[in-house]
C-alpha cells in the first residue's frame, strides 16, 4: 500500500506540473548478499544445513524472480532511453516456490516434504512495456539459484 501511495503521489504531483518521471516497479529478486529473511536464501540455507527431512507449508505461491544484475540493466535502460511512466521490472515468468525447494534440496541431496494443502497466490509482472524497449532478463530461475548455491 505504501508503494502504491508513493506512486500515486509522484504521478499526481509531477503530471500536474508537467515534469517527466519514471517509476520502476521491481518485483521479487535475489542475490548472494541477501539474508535468510528472504525466500530463496532461506530455502538454500535449509537445504544446505538439513540433518533430517525438512517440512514446508504454504509454498503453493507463484512469484516473479530476477537477479539484481537484470534489475540494474533494466534501470540503466530506462535511464538511457529517458523513459517516462511506470514500468514493471520483472521476468514475467511465474516461479512456484515449491519448485525452488525442489531445485535446492536436489542439489544438496537432502530430503524435504511439501504440504500441498492450501490455496496459493500469484504475483507476476506484466513486463510488456519494458520489453518494448528491447529489455529482457538474461537469467532464468535455475541459473539464478545455481549462482547462489
Amino acid at each position: 500500500m505504501t508503494k502504491l501511495n508513493a506512486e500515486n503521489y509522484i504521478s499526481n504531483k509531477l503530471k500536474k506540473n508537467q515534469i517527466p518521471f519514471c517509476i520502476g516497479r521491481i518485483f521479487s529478486f535475489t542475490n548472494k548478499k541477501q539474508t535468510t529473511d528472504f525466500v530463496i536464501p532461506n530455502i538454500i540455507k535449509k537445504a544446505k544445513t538439513a540433518k533430517e527431512i525438512v517440512h514446508f507449508d504454504n509454498v503453493n505461491n507463484f512469484r516473479d524472480f530476477l537477479s539484481t544484475y537484470d534489475i540494474c540493466k533494466a534501470i540503466e535502460l530506462l535511464f538511457i532511453k529517458k523513459s517516462t511512466g511506470i514500468f514493471n521490472i520483472g521476468s514475467g515468468k511465474p516461479v512456484l516456490i515449491s519448485d525452488i525447494i525442489k531445485i535446492a534440496f536436489k542439489k544438496y541431496g537432502k530430503k524435504y516434504h511439501i504440504n500441498s494443502k492450501g490455496d496459493g497466490n500469484s504475483l507476476i509482472a506484466n513486463n510488456n512495456k519494458i520489453r518494448g524497449l528491447k529489455w529482457k532478463p538474461s537469467k532464468n530461475i535455475k541459473s539464478i539459484i545455481e549462482e547462489l548455491i
